[in-house]
């Protein structure tokens, strides 16, 4: 009997062209974009990790559909998660490159409240990031309580993500990508302004 009987992962799969291609026509047919080189460095890197922490998570959420369906075929549910862990980790670049992008004076900005609004789940997706690149120092330290997941796992009522002390729902993870991917979108639409000269 599988772990899981359904995946309540909500469906992203809408979101299926990455936003890099549109931002890439828009640079050419449109002039969007920023001339300052760490700006634009931001940006891309803002907008490739969105694109791939959607994909991985479409892929993982796929896996776990197929995981559910069969006949607790295990390896379905360990690539699932291991979609999962890269989702995370990329969601956390995601999160730091809109940081240093405020940080910026040049380039497009991003509005105080919508950087809160993704901020607020910076600390969690942090924490549980940090939990799965470094769970070999915690299981040496003695960290890691008993009974308490050493590997990114998903709850039986297949609502959460889970890691040591931490956990995240899926639901709030599929909101957060689509703030992402909101935000993705926005940036691709920043078109520098010509500066004009004032004669003396």
């Amino acid at each position: 009997m599988p772990h899981i009987k359904e995946c309540r992962a909500p469906d992203l799969s809408e979101f299926h062209s990455p936003v890099v291609s549109e931002y890439a026509l828009r640079i050419v047919f449109h002039g969007a974009g920023t001339s300052d080189r760490r700006a634009r460095s931001f940006v891309i890197n803002f907008i490739l990790s969105v694109d791939k922490a959607i994909r991985e998570y479409n892929a993982a959420r796929e896996l776990l559909v197929q995981y559910a369906a069969s006949s607790n075929r295990t390896t379905l549910l360990i690539e699932g998660l291991g979609r999962f862990e890269t989702c995370i980790n990329s969601t956390k670049r995601a999160l730091r490159s809109i940081d240093r992008l405020a940080a910026q004076q040049a380039g497009p900005e991003v509005e105080r409240l919508t950087r809160r609004l993704l901020q607020s789940h910076k600390a969690l997706i942090t924490c549980i990031r940090d939990s799965i690149e470094h769970m070999d120092a915690f299981v040496q330290t003695g960290e890691l309580k008993e009974g308490e997941p050493h590997a990114l796992a998903i709850s039986p009522d297949s609502e959460f993500l889970e890691i040591a002390s931490y956990r995240i729902s899926l639901a709030s993870l599929a909101q957060l990508l689509r703030r992402l991917r909101g935000l993705a979108s926005e940036l691709t639409e920043f078109k520098e302004q010509p500066s004009e000269n004032v004669d003396a």
